[in-house]
């Protein structure tokens, strides 16, 4: 009698989980095993038809490549210390420094400045 897939999958997950959780602890922190291993054995769901007879060569591979893609996607995810390189105690730089000053305008002389209304006696008294 033939076994199902889903069968075939926990038998291979029981078999091997515990020995790629620890290949994937030896090559990355406590906190990725979980994803990582989920994606490997995703992976192995996705293309059952093609695991070998002797599987844990090929979800070691699987894993292999489902953490260096991790490290590509950390690689490519902008930080801050992407805008600001200089800055290595963690402390953001000052920006006074880098920005341009801001722009002088000319201060008008007595003759051109526009003619302004006097005062409308209202409130100071004053016409």
């Amino acid at each position: 009698m033939e076994s199902t897939i889903e069968e075939q999958l926990t038998v291979l997950y029981r078999g091997h989980r515990e020995a790629v959780e620890r290949y994937v602890l030896r090559r990355a922190g406590p906190e990725e095993v979980g994803d990582v291993l989920a994606e490997v054995f995703l992976v192995a769901w996705r293309r059952f038809d093609r695991i070998p007879a002797d599987p844990l060569p090929w979800l070691y591979g699987v894993a292999r490549r489902a953490l260096a893609n991790d490290r590509r996607a950390a690689r490519a995810t902008p930080t801050w210390r992407t805008y600001w390189p200089s800055s290595r105690t963690g402390l953001m730089p000052d920006t006074r420094r880098r920005w341009p000053p801001a722009p002088t305008w000319p201060r008008p002389s007595a003759g051109s400045a526009p003619r302004t209304r006097k005062c409308c006696g209202w409130r100071c008294g004053r016409n």
